[in-house]
């Protein structure tokens, strides 16, 4: 049925986790994508909890909005991407299963830690600890997607993975929201922590590594080539469609982590409302809608990609061209009701562009460069997008504030429409190349 490493088991005959295996069935593939889906819910929660909790934890820490949004940006983003591309290397060379696992413990436990910050600087180091465990998941998950399923089913996946995002900043939000309000946030922390220690256990001693390549017909001689910093980079480089297909992800990244970061705050100066109200309806409306929004997504873009792959890039851009009104309605919404109307239909109708634009980066790339493609979208995506939208926008708002006081978000949240509609533009530039970067990298797989 399998085949399995020597490495599944050690000398002593104690299990190693499940080894490499060649032959994954169908109910393995989305065993494994359930795994991964819960990966991504533990991410987005222990990511996002900073953002749900910003209020109370600015309180007591003493801090600025600049400096809370450097907190939740900039600064989670610099050692984000300083330790992404390396340990992208360690997914494309070694054990993706092995690293995830270790990656999801060790930020588990920092998210623990942060329960235990007793002012801004301790706060800035232990979450620190959460970014450097947290780099390790996208490459190594969606690498592990992109030799379990082939090109006209991997949206579908990164779709359904993407659901677990979305749900763990829905159920994180209300489980931060009603620890917080009826205890601290810092038990909120120790909480949050708890489940990713043993999903990392889970993942060691369950999940299998596939075999590089497997959907794929298996690695074509000379792709170790691909190995060294050096190719890696000038490889991506040389493809025409990321060259618009960053910025587009970057800008989006900009638009929703900006949103995100500064919406709970927004809901509770500008609407008045408390912390667990916040929190439950901020769960239900960017969860419900996100998670309607990615497994409908996911499916759609798949079928969009028989037709050709610069599908996925025009359902991206309708997406993000969309929604630009609908998040212009949320800002300036007047009463709760069209605030809540309006952050629903918003989270539904771009909700499911980060899964498609995952996936369509993955269709560009060899095997052996998925991690490494995953990374490099990654880190342009934290370091500028999700790096610098809370922090500019935490900026404005420290001068907007001075003259609107608790308004000032309205006006300051008028950004993101602007981000988003200049997305939507790029996604379409990315379009034009799309196809023909595609069928290079299956056509270079098959000369060698």
């Amino acid at each position: 049925m399998s085949e399995m490493s020597s490495e599944s088991k050690s000398a002593s005959g104690f299990p190693r986790g499940a080894g490499v295996q060649t032959n994954i069935s169908n109910a393995q593939s989305v065993y494994i994508t359930f795994v991964l889906a819960c990966v991504a819910c533990l991410a987005a929660a222990d990511r996002n909890i900073l953002a749900v909790l910003l209020v109370p934890i600015q309180n007591d820490l003493g801090a600025s909005d600049a400096a809370m949004g450097a907190l939740n940006g900039i600064a989670w983003s610099l050692v984000y991407v300083t330790v992404a591309l390396p340990v992208a290397r360690l997914a494309d060379r070694g054990h993706r299963r092995n690293l995830l696992a270790a990656a999801v413990a060790f930020w588990s436990v920092m998210t623990m830690l942060c329960g235990a910050a007793t002012n801004f600087i301790s706060m800035l180091l232990i979450r620190s600890g959460v970014a450097a465990g947290e780099s390790a998941y996208q490459p190594a998950t969606f690498s592990l997607i992109g030799d379990l399923f082939s090109m006209k089913r991997r949206g579908t996946a990164i779709g359904f993975i993407t659901v677990g995002t979305s749900i763990g900043i829905s159920l994180g939000a209300f489980l931060a929201g009603f620890i917080t309000e009826n205890h601290s946030w810092q038990l909120a922390f120790i909480v949050m922590g708890i489940p990713g220690v043993l999903i990392a256990l889970c993942i060691f001693f369950t999940v299998p590594e596939p075999a590089r390549g497997r959907v794929d017909g298996g690695e074509k001689a000379g792709d170790e080539v691909q190995l060294g910093w050096w190719p890696s980079i000038k490889y991506v480089a040389t493809i025409p469609t990321v060259w618009a297909l960053l910025p587009a992800k970057i800008l989006m990244s900009v638009a929703f982590m900006g949103y995100l970061a500064w919406l709970p705050a927004y809901m509770q100066r500008v609407h008045g409302m408390g912390t667990q109200e916040m929190s439950m309806w901020y769960g239900i409306t960017i969860g419900i809608g996100a998670v309607l929004a990615n497994m409908a997504a996911g499916f759609i873009s798949d079928i969009l990609v028989k037709r050709g792959a610069n599908w996925r890039m025009i359902f991206s851009a309708i997406m993000t061209l969309s929604g630009a009104p609908i998040v212009l309605a949320v800002v300036l919404a007047p009463n709760i009701t069209v605030l809540l109307v309006t952050m629903l239909a918003h989270s539904f109708v771009t909700g499911g562009v980060s899964s498609v634009s995952i996936a369509a980066g993955l269709d560009i790339v060899k095997p052996r460069m998925r991690a490494f493609m995953a990374a490099a979208m990654a880190m342009c995506v934290s370091l500028i997008g999700a790096g610098l939208g809370p922090y500019i926008l935490g900026i404005v708002n420290d001068i907007a504030k001075q003259t609107y006081g608790d308004q000032s978000l309205r006006y300051t949240l008028l950004l993101v429409p602007v981000s988003l509609a200049l997305s939507g533009v790029f996604y379409l530039i990315s379009s034009l190349t799309a196809n023909r970067d595609v069928a290079r990298a299956r056509g270079e797989e098959a000369a060698a």
